[in-house]
């Protein structure tokens, strides 16, 4: 989608082919141009071709299809009514999608207008800038203002964020202690232009000290309250957007209070309060296709999931994720992308009616997060949760799979190996189809550098925890090793130890032999693929010996 084409489709469209100057200058005041700079026009007019053929193209993607998906991720028939919600939310997502190109076709024509009106000397503009502070006040404001002062405040976000023309670096400031009740005015809130890594486009909440542009010495939080209707964020390809101190509350939108979609950069949202959600098919935050930072948030009562996300990369740290005390919440988490969370509470004060986290095919790393209630995390196939300092308590690690638990042990190591020891704990899904594996499948739990042409042996002790009704074969509990095995490209060879097991608590040696032809590391796991019951497990010494 290039300029030109974009500038013959609007020669022709109905919307501006039989517009005379005022009716074009009213359409350019509206979007808010009247006082960009001819810098800020030559950025927006590579932006907005850019965005109109992004979403153009997930549109014809799309094919305008709802689909219908009889199960959940996790296999579950799904309710009547929640494939009732599946198909709204892919509607409404098309709507939005329809909408947005419309805007940015729209902002685009009006860019290309006043460019043209400067350029032959029919307007003259005063008060020319860049990136700038606006100011919104839902009680006092109006949308007729210019929004760049507190006495000129505008009245709505949408105002800012979808009406008219944003730049990086541009910054909102929401009036402390005021609230939106949307009413007659209830609408989602959309989002149009990117700011950059260096300049976000930024929404604030206000408080007495930092952000005080009224003197209002206050520090109540800013609120958008949706009143139970179905209204929300919505963010669509919309980079570096950055959302700072207020609260979001009673929306009845399934695609969730706040959603990211379309591949979104650096979206961040800090100190914001999400609560209150209408049902329990309402998400807190929805988060996909998107690489996000939550920091210092909280979440209560949203109902359904406080955080929902797919195909995304999100760091969460120093939030506390509770499920209320009102309607309550019946999930935490749901990822089916990467997730970071650090310094979290998780249901401090009251625990899910589901699970706290739960996992589909990605992984999910946790470092210093609390469980309040209790701990309980649901994993479907091929998820992975990583806890380290687990309940804030300093070297408690573990780490949750389908197929069990392995967590950091210091009991009872073995004599002359290790300090602490790794426990597995299969679960009744455990099996030669899926093993419990000590070391991801990338690194292995440890790394040995060797030189080529030398011959090693690698010795990894191993017991029971108690005796086994049935004692393990070789192929249920034995060591894997990954080397270096072509000398001139980077080819591996796996093996596997051939020693059995013990059945009476003492650590066995288990054993691989082998030459690298290449100088690089060996990666080590270790496998258990057998199940019994709740109180059977094994202990694999960490420390391997090499000779």
């Amino acid at each position: 989608m290039t300029l030109n084409s974009l500038k013959s489709e609007i020669a022709v469209h109905k919307n501006y082919s039989n517009l005379d100057q005022k009716g074009w200058e009213a359409k350019i005041e509206h979007r808010d141009i009247t006082k960009r700079s001819q810098k800020d026009f030559d950025y927006l007019k590579k932006l907005y071709p850019a965005k109109i053929e992004s979403i153009r193209r997930q549109l014809r993607e799309t094919g305008y299809d709802i689909k219908v998906v009889p199960q959940t991720k996790d296999g579950k028939m799904k309710s009547t009514q929640e494939i009732v919600d599946d198909m709204n939310e892919q509607l409404e997502h098309i709507n939005h999608l329809v909408a947005k190109e419309e805007r940015l076709l729209d902002k685009l024509a009006v860019v290309l207008k006043e460019e043209d009106l400067r350029n032959t000397g029919k307007v003259t503009r005063t008060g020319i800038h860049d990136a700038a502070d606006y100011y919104i006040d839902y009680v006092n404001g109006n949308d007729s203002n210019d929004g760049l002062s507190t006495g000129n405040a505008w009245k709505t976000i949408t105002k800012y964020t979808s009406v008219t023309s944003r730049l990086p670096g541009d910054r909102a400031f929401l009036r402390a202690n005021t609230t939106w009740t949307q009413g007659t005015e209830a609408e989602d809130i959309g989002f149009d232009e990117d700011g950059t890594a260096d300049n976000p486009i930024s929404i604030i909440g206000c408080d007495s000290v930092t952000n005080d542009p009224w003197s209002d010495s206050s520090d109540v939080k800013p609120v958008v309250d949706f009143e139970n209707a179905a209204y929300q964020f919505s963010l669509a390809a919309d980079n570096y957007w950055r959302l700072e101190r207020f609260a979001i509350k009673r929306s009845a939108d399934t695609n969730g209070q706040l959603r990211t979609s379309s591949y979104i950069k650096g979206f961040y949202i800090k100190d914001c309060d999400i609560s209150d959600g209408a049902s329990s098919s309402v998400a807190g935050l929805n988060l996909g296709d998107v690489e996000a930072t939550i920091d210092g948030c909280t979440f209560e009562n949203c109902y359904g999931h406080s955080i929902r996300t797919s195909n995304s990369i999100l760091n969460i740290k120093n939030c506390i994720i509770d499920a209320g005390s009102g309607v309550g919440s019946s999930r935490g988490i749901y990822s089916s992308g990467l997730v970071f969370m650090k310094d979290c509470s998780i249901a401090p004060s009251n625990a899910f009616s589901e699970y706290d986290i739960s996992v589909f095919g990605s992984t999910v790393y946790l470092r210093n997060c609390v469980f309040g209630v209790s701990e309980n995390i649901y994993i479907f196939h091929a998820g992975r949760v990583f806890i380290e300092d687990s309940d804030g308590v300093y070297g408690a690690h573990k780490t949750k799979s389908y197929q069990g638990v392995i967590t950091k042990e210091t009991s009872s190591p073995r004599s002359g190996g290790a300090g602490s020891y790794a426990k597995l704990l299969s679960d009744n899904v455990c099996g030669v189809l899926e093993p419990l594996i000590l070391g991801d499948s990338f690194n292995g739990f440890s790394q040995l550098w060797l030189a080529k042409d030398v011959e090693y042996t690698i010795t990894v002790y191993a017991r029971t925890g108690s005796a086994w009704d049935s004692a393990l074969s070789a192929s249920q509990a034995f060591l894997r090793c990954s080397y270096l095995s072509n000398a001139s490209t980077a080819a591996r060879t796996e093996i596997d130890s051939t020693e059995t097991i013990t059945n009476d608590a003492n650590w066995t040696a288990f054993t691989v032999t082998f030459t690298p032809l290449q100088t690089g590391f060996a990666y080590l796991q270790f496998y258990l693929a057998a199940y019994e019951d709740v109180s059977e497990y094994i202990d694999v010494d960490i420390l391997p010996v090499v000779t």
